[in-house]
């Protein structure tokens, strides 16, 4: 079943985009943690430990609740802590960085309530997403079966086994920004002291969700980006296309109306 795609010549595929951006950030954050080792100095500022209280050394907010709340309106208590811990690590402090930095991360996980990637796809839609990969058949003995589907189309790729090893089930998309494959995770976890290679699920708590989608911010360079307002450059850093672009602008568009209005450190 499905012999005539395994024959065809492949041709790039989603996989393909999200695969060539996650080795671009664990590549860049391999190097930076060389560079520590050798004594030089690092893009990647020291994690702190844990969230600190307001008032205590290191503890000045970036994002007020108030604010927050008025671009998050359901999860802004949940993740208030977070984003300010991630926001002072990964340097992402003046207000236009912090501005790109909501607007993606709320495109990409759905104002922060869709925190593990949907892969409940149908047989039309394992077509239209891998035309290379399934054929009616495939797409029939696959469709609407997340975990076959996660262990198929991520297998022997971002440091994942094969398709048997289920390794693109339990390192699939996760995080408010959808951080994919054995190797993110690995590399993530060294970067965030958490062993997520063990505890995958764990980048669906709010702090290590945050924290792992600031890791990938400053890995792929993106608030340079933020710093000249190329909203395109950013989704595309993000994304690795142009994919919601008009949703992340009017994200974009709303942070900027509220952030600039308020007192923040640029």
């Amino acid at each position: 079943m499905g012999d005539e795609v395994a024959r065809r010549p492949r041709e790039p595929d989603r996989t393909d985009v999200v695969a060539g951006r996650m080795g671009d950030a664990v590549a860049r954050s391999a190097q930076w943690r060389s560079d520590e080792r050798r004594g030089g100095t690092t893009l990647r500022p020291d994690l702190p430990a844990e969230e600190v209280a307001p008032g205590q050394e290191g503890g000045e907010r970036l994002l007020a609740l108030d604010v927050l709340s008025v671009l998050l309106p359901k999860t802004a208590a949940t993740f208030h802590a977070a984003l300010n811990e991630t926001c002072r690590t990964f340097d992402i402090s003046t207000p236009l960085r912090i501005a790109h930095f909501l607007a993606q991360t709320a495109h990409e996980s759905a104002d922060y309530t869709a925190l593990v990637e949907n892969l409940n796809y149908g047989a039309p839609g394992l077509q239209a997403t891998w035309p290379s990969r399934f054929d009616a058949a495939r797409a029939a003995e696959y469709a609407r079966q997340p975990e076959k589907i996660a262990n198929y189309v991520y297998a022997d790729r971002m440091g994942n086994g094969p398709e048997s090893s289920g390794d693109g089930w339990r390192f699939r998309g996760r995080g408010i920004l959808q951080l994919t494959g054995r190797a993110t995770y690995a590399a993530v976890g060294e970067a965030l002291a958490v062993d997520l290679e063990a505890q995958p699920d764990e980048l669906t708590t709010p702090r290590l969700a945050a924290l792992a989608a600031g890791w990938y911010w400053q890995a792929r360079g993106i608030n340079a980006l933020s710093d000249r307002d190329d909203a395109i450059a950013v989704t595309e850093a993000v994304n690795g296309g142009r994919h919601g672009l008009e949703h992340r602008l009017e994200l974009l568009s709303a942070a900027k109306a509220v952030l600039l209005q308020h007192d923040i450190p640029a």
